[in-house]
């Protein structure tokens, strides 16, 4: 049986305070387990967006972005980071380098997170892997609204910050068959 799990996705927060704080309070009535953070980031010298990420109350996984990189040195983060969840796999980076899942080996119904355009985005490609870039919690291009992703076991969705609401959301097949036909590879 597949734990039930929630984790939030954020990115391209640029060291607004005001935003992150948006965001967390958001991501804690959705009672998330785990936060990805997909880059940009923008830790300051002070240490205070790090630290109101060490005190969230759930684990916290970040990537490096293009404008985290010349910081003040304070955490290092990794550009990519590929990991398990219910099944798949769940492939993160900013998005400033390379945003091709399927030459990271990725299969359908695995997800591959970006930000770096501070445009939300939640489309299944034609290779059927699920892409999501959360859009922007502190500055949104595009004329969207300030927002973050969540991700279930069987949707994944784009959330407002201002007004709580799912934007846009995408339900996930859990067909044992597609699981096993990715063992066989």
């Amino acid at each position: 049986m597949v734990t039930a799990m929630r984790y939030g996705v954020v990115a391209d927060i640029h060291g607004s305070r005001k935003a992150l704080t948006k965001a967390l309070r958001l991501l804690e009535s959705l009672r998330i387990d785990t936060l990805l953070a997909a880059g940009d980031i923008v830790f300051d010298a002070a240490g205070s967006i790090a630290e109101m990420l060490e005190q969230a109350p759930f684990t916290v996984l970040a990537v490096r972005g293009n404008c985290d990189s010349g910081g003040s040195g304070l955490i290092e983060l990794p550009e990519f980071r590929l990991f398990p969840f219910a099944g798949r796999q769940i492939f993160m980076t900013h998005g400033h380098r390379s945003t091709a899942g399927e030459a990271l080996g990725l299969f359908p119904g695995d997800i591959c997170i970006t930000g770096h355009t501070h445009t939300p985005v939640l489309q299944r490609t034609r290779s059927g892997i699920i892409s999501l870039n959360p859009g922007s919690a502190a500055h949104p291009r595009g004329g969207s609204t300030p927002s973050l992703g969540i991700i279930e076991a069987d949707s994944v969705s784009i959330y407002s910050i201002r007004s709580k609401k799912v934007m846009k959301s995408l339900f996930l097949e859990q067909t044992e068959a597609a699981f096993q036909n990715r063992k066989k590879l």
